[in-house]
């Protein structure tokens, strides 16, 4: 049973791991502006450039920054 709640609580990190990297990189490409200056804000051009675009040098920087780590 423990070893069970091990496993939950461990694919739980991982899944939050995830939305804050991409609710940061989402973040940190709207306040460099990146995505406003290829389309107008609410349309699916801007969706897709959110999804596609990579701000920083890896998932592991924007879980830092997400984090207040760095």
């Amino acid at each position: 049973m423990k070893n069970l709640a091990i496993i939950a609580l461990l694919a739980m990190l991982l899944w939050f791991g995830s939305a804050i990297i991409r609710l940061e990189r989402y973040h940190y490409a709207s306040m460099l502006g990146i995505c406003e200056r290829k389309a107008r804000p609410g349309q699916v051009e801007q969706q897709r450039c959110l999804n596609s675009i990579e701000t920083r040098t890896g998932p592991l920087w924007h879980l830092a920054y997400g984090l207040g780590i760095v």
